[in-house]
C-alpha cells in the first residue's frame, strides 16, 4: 500500500490512535481505495546501496574541502577553487611552517585522500557492473547519460513493464508539475518531486549535460534548445530530464539504442 495515499486517507479521521489507524487501513483495503507498491528485487536494493555509499562518500569529500577552506581562511590563507588532489597539496603548502594548523591540515588531507580512494574503488565497481549488463550499455547510448544515471534509473524502476505507458515514468519520478483545479481556478505548480530524489537529480544532470556539453545535435537536443528559448533553461532541463526518462524506458522495453537522427528512427 502506498504510504502517501494511506496517510492522506487516515489524516481525515478526527482521532489519531493505533486502534483508529488499524481500522482505517482495514477500511481502505475493504473498499480497494489504495495503490499497490511494487517491491524492488534484491539486486536493485544492492545497486541502490552501492550508489548510496558512493553518494555519501562524495558528500564527505565535499565537507572536507569546505573544512579545509574554512580552517585556512580564518588565518587569512585563501585556498581557492578546486576539488582535486591539487587542492589538498595547495592547502598543505599554505599551512607549511605553522605547527598547529599544519597538523590539522595534514590529518584532514589524509582522511580526504582515503575517501577519494574509496570513491574511485566504487566507481570501478559501477563500471564493471555496466560492462556486464547490456541494458546499461544501451542506456548510455543516450547523450548525457553516464554510468551513475544508468544504474540509478535501472535500480529505481526495476521492472519497466509495470508502467502501462512510457510517459508514466515521469510522474513516478516526480518530474511532472502539480495541478490545482477547482471551479474557475486551474493552476499548475512546481514538479511534484515524488519518487527517488537521487534518480531525479541524475536525470536533471543528464539533461544539463545534453543541453550544454554534448556537441552532436539530435532531435532530442534540438527539442530541448527550442524549450530553452521558449520557457527558460531551468524548466527546459526538467522537461528534457522527463523526456530522457521516457526514452530510457522505451530503450529498456524495446531492446534498442538511442536514435541520433530521424533516419535511424524510420529505419527502426
Amino acid at each position: 500500500m502506498d504510504a502517501r495515499h494511506a496517510h492522506a486517507a487516515l489524516s481525515m479521521r478526527p482521532t489519531k490512535s493505533d486502534r483508529s489507524d488499524a481500522r482505517g487501513l482495514a477500511e481502505i483495503l475493504r473498499m480497494g481505495w489504495y495503490r499497490e507498491v511494487t517491491a524492488k528485487s534484491f539486486t536493485s536494493h544492492e545497486r541502490l546501496a552501492l550508489l548510496a555509499a558512493r553518494r555519501r562518500l562524495v558528500a564527505i569529500r565535499t565537507d572536507l574541502d569546505a573544512q579545509l577552506r574554512g580552517l585556512l581562511k580564518t588565518f587569512g590563507l585563501i585556498l581557492g577553487p578546486g576539488n582535486t588532489d591539487a587542492l589538498v597539496r595547495r592547502a598543505e603548502a599554505l599551512a607549511e611552517g605553522q605547527p598547529v594548523i599544519g597538523g590539522l591540515v595534514t590529518r584532514l588531507a589524509e582522511v580526504r585522500r582515503h575517501v577519494v580512494t574509496q570513491v574511485a574503488a566504487l566507481d570501478r565497481d559501477i563500471r564493471r557492473l555496466v560492462r556486464s549488463e547490456p541494458t546499461l550499455k544501451r542506456f548510455m547510448s543516450v547523450p548525457g547519460v553516464g554510468p551513475i544515471t544508468a544504474v540509478a534509473f535501472l535500480s529505481t524502476i526495476d521492472e519497466p513493464t509495470r508502467f502501462k505507458h512510457a510517459r508514466d515514468v515521469g510522474p513516478y519520478l516526480g518530474l511532472t508539475p502539480t495541478r490545482y483545479q477547482s471551479g474557475e481556478t486551474d493552476r499548475h505548480g512546481r514538479i511534484s518531486k515524488c519518487g527517488d530524489a537521487f534518480t531525479r537529480t541524475c536525470l536533471y544532470e543528464a539533461a544539463n549535460v545534453l543541453l550544454t556539453k554534448v556537441g552532436r545535435f539530435s532531435p532530442l537536443k534540438a527539442w530541448g534548445m527550442r524549450l530553452v528559448q521558449r520557457i527558460g533553461p531551468k524548466k527546459a532541463r526538467i522537461a528534457v530530464a522527463r523526456k530522457i526518462a521516457v526514452i530510457l524506458r522505451c530503450i529498456w522495453v524495446d531492446g534498442t539504442e538511442f536514435w541520433w537522427t530521424r533516419e535511424e528512427a524510420k529505419m527502426a
